[in-house]
């Protein structure tokens, strides 16, 4: 397994990370929010990129959208075009889960219905998805804990109902077990 960077911003998406791709160099270079701008990411991004060698599979960018007035696919565009100036030569697969990564937790039907709720139906991208999992599991879970529950779920599965999961995977360039666990 050729090794990745992983830049995320939060500690679900890096316990994510180092369970499904160990060998993967997670930086945590920024902290995000609905009012943190796009060039203030890309710049906290780019800074720590400067000191790293190009010999990686892929760069992986795991930001979520949040409540930003633009869309994910509008906001990982953004941050495409702000990465291609601060980091020319590198290309980015960038995953902006809308609005939060239990988005893609929930867009698993079959797993959220096999553990919290046999009756559970994914309402979409867009929507307040931790109050949602809060709900049907009964529990507010840790960062650890939603890890966990995201590498339980299938990607074949998260792709088929949520668009932003979906642009992203079509970006990724490396060999990830758990993202082509399943690939036609």
């Amino acid at each position: 397994m050729r090794r990745i960077v992983a830049i995320v911003e939060g500690q679900t998406e890096e316990h994510f990370i180092r369970r499904t791709y160990p060998s993967a160099l997670i930086l945590r270079p920024f902290t995000n929010g609905k009012d943190v701008s796009t060039e203030v990411i890309s710049k906290k991004i780019a800074a720590p990129l400067a000191r790293i060698g190009a010999d990686f599979a892929d760069f992986i960018i795991l930001v979520d959208r949040e409540r930003r007035q633009a869309s994910a696919t509008q906001f990982a565009n953004e941050l495409h075009s702000e990465l291609a100036k601060l980091a020319p030569g590198r290309r980015f697969s960038i995953g902006v889960p809308d609005i939060h990564i239990e988005n893609w937790i929930l867009a698993d039907e079959a797993e959220m219905r096999r553990r919290f709720d046999a009756s559970f139906t994914y309402a979409g991208d867009g929507v307040a998805a931790k109050g949602v999992l809060r709900t049907i599991s009964g529990i507010s879970h840790s960062p650890l804990e939603r890890a966990e529950l995201l590498k339980a779920c299938t990607a074949n599965e998260i792709e088929g109902r949520s668009p932003s999961f979906a642009a992203f995977k079509a970006q990724v360039r490396c060999e990830w077990p758990w993202l082509n666990a399943g690939a036609a």
